[in-house]
């Protein structure tokens, strides 16, 4: 018999068979009486018949997904040509023109920002020679002065002028 603990473990399922192999050929008769018995009962409270055909329901179920196939293929279908519209339509082009136009404007921009600031280098390394040149020349004018000065000096002590002049 079934024994109360797997009963207690199995709220809705219940055990209809003894399924050892140790079974006498008469407790399997009794067991397949017991489960018709309990068919008919089911049969009976529910109004439906236990056995139901269901080769009718799959043969249902296989044209439903044979339609959404054919409405999924038909989706694919219609997508694939909105997208081959879309990419031929003047618009798209248009815009994929506008990218590679903003490409070009940015690589034009980045390019321009790099000459800019190696003119800038170049620029403030000339105004550094420059404005070493010019203090060499400063000093140098600054040198000829004091020479100047001095011969002017020896010239007047010597007491005479100068035969240029």
């Amino acid at each position: 018999m079934i024994s109360r603990r797997f009963l207690r473990l199995a709220t809705t399922a219940w055990v209809l068979f003894d399924n050892s192999s140790k079974a006498s050929e008469s407790k399997k008769a009794k067991q397949v009486q017991e489960i018709l018995d309990l068919v008919e009962v089911v049969s009976k409270n529910n109004k439906k018949p236990f056995m139901v055909d269901l080769s009718h329901e799959t043969m249902e179920n296989d044209s439903v997904i044979e339609d959404k196939k054919k409405k999924i293929k038909a989706m694919k279908g219609h997508y694939t040509n909105c997208k081959e519209e879309a990419e031929n339509s003047p618009q798209h082009q248009l815009s994929q023109r506008i990218k590679k136009v903003e490409t070009k404007l940015i690589e034009t921009e980045s390019l321009l920002e790099h000459k800019l600031t190696e003119e800038k280098n170049a620029r403030l390394e000339a105004e550094k020679r420059a404005k070493k040149l010019q203090e060499e020349s400063s000093k140098e004018i600054k040198n000829l002065k004091e020479k100047l000065k001095k011969a002017e000096k020896k010239l007047e002590e010597k007491g005479g002028s100068c035969i240029i002049l």
